[in-house]
């Protein structure tokens, strides 16, 4: 009905004629469902693509389905791959797909099955061993063009070679001779490779196989030639029991759906302690500037080009291989929400801001590697005069004269004159900030520490000493 009623599951949703086909359980919970998804479309373009699905599968309460650990497990594993194709650049949606189709939960605790290849099992024991599959066939290679025989003769070694005779040609004894002797060497291989597998169990050996034809009828019959269980017939023939279940074609185990009783809610999140809850409100206020005048579309830019300097390699990038990933910052943008009309500007923005910090020397300096404590987008806590104050150091080492250096990339841009006269504003706005990263840099070690703004889409700079907040 809802195939027919709407095109997607988000217009079925909307749409009252379909929901009040429903029963009054399945409307309440479409309605809640619709409620969900309405809230996430409205905040799409506040945050990431990844944590934009993340939170709409807590809202929807995917946590509260999971039958056990390893399913949080999966589900834990499943968002950190879409977290890596975010920042890699999500590919078309038809792919997508694609992406996953390797991917694995990590156990917590050993395996207590392992799944292995006979070969691979040679030297090991096993309390229970389990053998599927036995009434297959062993697989015979009937391509081959040529086929070859080695022999003892008279104390020395001689082979016998033959090909395979032309399509249309007369059949070949020799050839047909070799071609039996591969078989029949085959068929030996499996055999040593079956007894190989049956002595791996210590104490309990399972042997399976499917025993009923197409209509689900057991034969009466003994396995077909070739196969393992042929082999077997002879000795452990009398010993297989038939599962009638096995023989009910649509009988396979289902693992059922978990159902969410119709009220279910998210649960309350946890009060934090009351001096704690002050003590982080009063950091967030005070270490965050605000940033409502700055567009979405600026603040993706500040992001992806805070990413892009934090793995930057100076000696791997040139002006011309950074203008060639433009097309790449450019899906990157959209998968973030960039309107279309402003990736063209927004891409250009992130390849002048990086092409400035590899040329400009000021920028060349800040991103040399290789120096003592060198961090970069490294996070720090730490309680500064009785609060607790959280950074991230965009950039910090411990230069040639001793000094260490706090350095925040600041992508603002300022178009016209009155430049300095901007960047002492920006100093004024930030220094609070950067005062705090100074007091969680202060606690490293006794050097003297000292704040760097940086400027990369002009290639700007200012500095100030830490020495009056630290009372050096």
């Amino acid at each position: 009905t809802l195939g027919r009623e709407a095109p997607t599951i988000w217009q079925a949703l909307e749409d009252v004629r379909v929901l009040s086909m429903l029963s009054a359980d399945g409307r309440a919970r479409s309605e809640r469902v619709r409620e969900v998804f309405r809230e996430a479309f409205a905040a799409r373009t506040q945050t990431g693509l990844c944590r934009w699905l993340e939170r709409c599968w807590l809202a929807l309460g995917g946590p509260a389905c999971a039958h056990e650990e390893s399913d949080l497990a999966d589900a834990a594993a499943a968002f950190a791959r879409f977290r890596d194709l975010e920042r890699r650049g999500l590919p078309d949606p038809a792919d997508l797909a694609g992406e996953f189709a390797n991917l694995y939960a990590r156990d917590a605790v050993p395996a207590a099955v392992e799944i292995m290849t006979i070969h691979k099992a040679k030297g090991l024991e096993f309390d229970l061993v389990v053998l599927p599959g036995l009434d297959r066939a062993v697989v015979h290679r009937e391509d081959e063009f040529l086929l070859s025989l080695q022999f003892a003769r008279s104390g020395r070694d001689a082979m016998i070679m033959a090909s395979r005779p032309a399509v249309g040609a007369a059949g070949d004894p020799l050839f047909d001779f070799l071609r039996a002797q591969a078989r029949d060497g085959a068929d030996l291989e499996a055999e040593r490779l079956l007894y190989v597998a049956c002595t791996r169990a210590k104490r309990e050996l399972c042997l399976s196989a499917v025993m009923a034809d197409e209509r689900g009828e057991t034969p009466a019959k003994p396995p077909r030639t070739g196969s393992l269980l042929a082999a077997l017939w002879p000795v452990a023939g009398g010993q297989f029991s038939v599962s009638a279940d096995a023989l009910v074609p649509g009988t396979a185990a289902r693992e059922g759906l978990r159902r969410m009783p119709a009220g279910w809610s998210p649960p309350a999140w946890p009060v934090p302690p009351e001096v704690l809850a002050e003590s982080t409100a009063t950091s967030a206020r005070e270490s965050r500037p605000p940033f409502d005048w700055v567009g979405e579309t600026a603040r993706q830019v500040g992001t992806l080009v805070h990413a892009q300097l934090q793995r930057l390699d100076l000696r791997r990038c040139d002006p011309g291989s950074l203008r060639e990933r433009e097309p790449e910052f450019r899906r990157w943008l959209s998968s973030r929400g960039v309107p279309s009309a402003w990736l063209g500007a927004a891409g250009g923005r992130v390849v002048a801001a990086l092409v400035t910090a590899c040329t400009d020397p000021r920028g060349r300096w800040i991103l040399e590697a290789g120096r003592r404590e060198d961090m970069r987008e490294r996070a720090w806590s730490g309680v500064c005069n009785g609060e607790l104050v959280h950074g991230v150091f965009d950039r910090s080492f411990i230069d040639e004269q001793g000094v260490r250096w706090v350095i925040d990339y600041k992508t603002s841009e300022h178009q016209g004159g009155g430049l300095q006269a901007f960047l002492d504003r920006e100093v004024d706005r930030y220094r609070p900030q950067m005062n705090r990263y100074a007091e969680l840099a202060g606690r490293l070690g006794p050097e003297p520490v000292r704040i760097g703004l940086y400027f990369p889409l002009m290639g700007a700079w200012r500095e100030w000493s830490a020495d009056a907040v630290l009372n050096r």
